[in-house]
């Protein structure tokens, strides 16, 4: 099974990225705070941010776009809703690109950008209204509430009456499915 395992320098504990939680060492036991981050291809970066630099690990960058499109059902993207474990497959998501679900009374909306190959997932509440969203075209979604326009790739209304209001990003990773469901034994795929 492939799962990263980093170790920090300061106590040389191993912690594993799934969980956030120290495996072994001095830290061992403890929680990580999870961030929002993104996994996405450079040129999909270097689109939204043209002065970036960054450390490039080729081999593993190509091999990673092309597993992803060659066989999507071995990857999910894994999240958590009040401490229950959740995955969406890569294969649902290259077929559906925008996914509104309400669980465990919170509206989200999952969305996937097939040409940066990144997914994202946005708590889908403005001012206290909750919206469900469809796919338009390429990185559009329209909200059904108020008909605007919202670029996927990073939640923000680009036309109509929400324009320039931003959903706000929740936390979410890709994984492989098998060390998704071995990590996250009550996990489950949320229906449409």
């Amino acid at each position: 099974m492939r799962s990263l395992v980093m170790s920090d320098l300061e106590t040389g504990t191993e912690w594993s990225h799934l969980l956030g939680r120290g495996m072994s060492g001095q830290l061992e036991g403890k929680v990580l705070k999870p961030l929002v981050s993104d996994m996405l291809t450079w040129s999909a970066w270097r689109e939204r941010f043209p002065s970036t630099t960054v450390l490039e690990l080729p081999r593993t960058a190509r091999r990673f776009t092309k597993e992803l499109y060659a066989d999507p059902d071995q990857y999910v993207f894994g999240f958590d809703v009040d401490g229950k474990s959740y995955m969406i497959s890569m294969a649902r998501l290259i077929e559906r690109p925008v996914q509104s679900l309400v669980l465990n009374g919170q509206n989200m909306v999952v969305t996937f950008d097939r040409e940066g190959a990144v997914v994202r997932i946005f708590d889908s509440r403005i001012a206290g209204k909750s919206l469900s969203f469809q796919h338009e075209r390429s990185w559009r979604m329209r909200d059904e509430q108020t008909n605007s326009s919202w670029d996927l790739r990073v939640g923000e209304a680009v036309s109509g009456e929400l324009t320039g209001r931003r959903l706000e990003q929740r936390v979410g990773i890709m994984s492989f499915r098998k060390a998704w469901i071995r990590f996250h034994a009550d996990v489950s795929e949320p229906e449409l």
